[in-house]
Formats: C-alpha cells, structure tokens, sequence
C-alpha cells in the first residue's frame, strides 16, 4: 500500500488541526514535568517527523516542539533539567531535509540550542521503538506517532507502551487509511471492530478496540478526537495514565469543540437532537445525557466523593467543570446537601488531597 507524502504538499486543514492538537497539548504537558518534584529525563519523541515543514515552510510537529520548549527555557535552565528530543524518519531524504530546518530553528536560538539533546534517526519504527523501550520505561516521555506508523502499533507496541509509568502518546490515523488497510498482516480481528461505511466514527472505535487490548489491570485511558476535511476523515487517539494529562487533553478538546468534546465537527449531529419532532420533545444531545447520568449517579449511590465524580466525569470525556455545574445546581435544588467547594480536578483530589462529599438529601 503506497504510503502517502503529508509534506510534500501544503498541510490542509484537517493536518493543521491534528498539528495544533499536538501543540496545544505539549503545551501544557511540558510544565508538569518542568515542576514535578520527581526529576528525571525529559523525552519528546517524534517517530514520523517528516522533513520539518510542507512545501510552504509551515511548521510541522519537530519545529512546533521547539517552539513550545522555548517558551519555558528559562526554567528549563534554571532547573539544569535533561530535555531530549528525538526525531525519527525512515525516509532518508526526509532525514535530511529535517535536519536543516531543525539546524536552522535552533541557530536562531543558542540558548536553546545549548539547553536540549537533539537526536536524529533514520531507522524503522520497530527497530527503534525496541531500542528505546528500556530507557523510556523509566523516564517522562511524550510519544508522537503519526499516520504512516499505526500499522506498527500492535498489541504488543500497545503493551510496551502502558508499561511506560510517566508517559502520554498521541496516534495520528486516517479514516481513508483504515479503508485501503491491510488488516490481514496487521490487525486480523480489526476488521470486525469497525465500520468502513461510517468513516467518522473510525477514531472512536480505534479507540474502543486498543482499550479492549490493553492488560485488565491496565491504568491507561484512550481518548479520541476526529478531524473532519474536505477529503474526509483524520483523528487522534490519545493516551494516558495520569489524571492530570486527561484533564489537560480533554480540555483542549473542549476549546475546539464545545458541543462534543471529540471533533472539530458536529460529529453526532446534535443539530438534529435539537430539533422538535412530530411526536414528542427532542432526543437528548451528549451533553445533557451526560448531566442525566452524573445526577442519577450521585443520586442511586446515596453519597459519592469529589474523587468518584472525578472518575465518573473524566471516563466519559468530560471536563471537571461540567460536573461542577451538575452539582451545584443539585445542591441549589436541594437534591444534595449543600456544599461551598466541590473541588473536582485533578490537582485537588490526588495532590492535594480534598475530600469533599455529595449526599442525598
């Protein structure tokens, strides 16, 4: 199956989205690991970097990151901490073509230049993927593999990857890719997890299949996000074992996407759900099925911890303040007793510690 060139055009639409994804979400993982009292080597590693940039020189994945790395050099320097950044293409041209755009970002800079690791490589995902594997088990990693390398993600991939304690991954897939795949030497039994005809919903049920994949015991969560474009369907599919890189992913992609929380599109075609039929009142949208099922959650158990809800809200890819707004209005209708802070978020459950209980009244 020919592998598609993403660079050696313009980035279309669909290619930017995933691009600010990514960068929104290095954004805001960096400085976790920057402030985490648990000091260990910094990874960022871009398994597909392409050459740098599309034929217009717009920045792809490898120059983004060091555009965010920058942003929090001072710290960077000040905390002497170890920042490695590996950037990886089969294509030896590409190789090539990346190294001077990454050369040429990192001349504009020597401060950054002096402060992180750069590494190119030329080698086979798997190859590599196996080298790495024991050094990254035991550090904070950030792993970013594009399109052209999900045939690579099998179980066993899966498996290495959620050994990885301190690490969050991003898949990048093509819906058109699934179609012309082949699932024979890759993934037999995918196949039957997924419906070609419903190419929207591809991501979703990509994400569904790895969870069903990963040990029982596993800590990961797999979130999806589509990308709709003029010549179909891309997504993402995140992962994560940390509470606090969920809630950061799943913040970011309620800021593209405030209807949902998992397209750039209206992926359910709420506009539908909103519409009056014949015979009755609207169908319920994904946001207020939501809200049903958090009330009747806090309701049927009796008393439930801000921790519960937490797990509850994040499991379902909702943010923490949509819960927020469940509850009080709960207390306000006095269906619950009454509470000042509900304190749902990460930050406050696990680091800190509050414990904050919702009871029937």
């Amino acid at each position: 199956m020919p592998i598609k060139d993403l660079h050696a055009a313009k980035f279309d639409e669909g290619t930017l989205v995933k691009l600010e994804l990514f960068q929104d979400y290095l954004k805001e993982w960096l400085p976790v690991f920057i402030h985490s009292q648990h000091q260990s080597p910094i990874n960022i590693i871009d398994f597909f970097a392409g050459s740098g940039t599309d034929c217009d020189g717009t920045a792809g994945s490898p120059l983004r990151i060091f555009d965010i790395i920058e942003e929090y050099l001072d710290a960077i320097i000040n905390k002497n901490l170890s920042i490695n950044v590996i950037l990886n293409d089969f294509d030896e041209e590409k190789c090539t073509k990346l190294k001077a755009a990454v050369n040429t970002r990192l001349d504009e800079n020597q401060q950054l230049k002096d402060a992180i690791n750069v590494s190119f490589r030329n080698d086979d995902f798997g190859k590599l993927f196996s080298e790495l594997a024991p050094v990254l088990k035991n550090e904070s990693n950030l792993i970013f593999i594009d399109q052209n390398g999900i045939r690579h993600v099998s179980q066993d991939v899966l498996a290495t990857l959620d050994s990885f304690t301190r690490s969050d991954f991003l898949f990048y897939i093509s819906s058109s890719y699934f179609i012309r795949f082949d699932f024979k030497n890759h993934f037999p039994d995918l196949k039957d997890s997924i419906d070609l005809n419903k190419p929207a919903n591809i991501h979703r049920e990509i994400a569904e299949y790895y969870r069903k994949k990963l040990p029982k015991d596993s800590a990961t969560k797999l979130y999806p996000f589509t990308i709709k474009k003029a010549g179909g369907y891309y997504g993402l599919v995140f992962g994560s074992q940390h509470c606090r890189g969920v809630e950061k992913f799943l913040s970011i992609c309620w800021k593209k996407n405030g209807t949902n929380g998992e397209a750039n599109f209206d992926i359910d075609e709420e506009y539908k759900l909103k519409q009056r039929t014949l015979f009755g009142p609207p169908r319920v949208t994904k946001l207020n099925k939501f809200r049903t099922d958090l009330m009747n959650f806090v309701l049927e158990n009796g008393e439930v911890t801000n921790g519960e809800v937490l797990e509850f809200t994040l499991a379902r890819g909702f943010e923490s303040k949509q819960a927020k707004e469940v509850l009080r209005k709960m207390r306000d209708d006095k269906q619950i007793e009454h509470f000042s802070h509900a304190k749902i978020g990460c930050e406050q459950v696990y680091k800190n510690n509050y414990i904050v209980k919702f009871k029937k009244r």
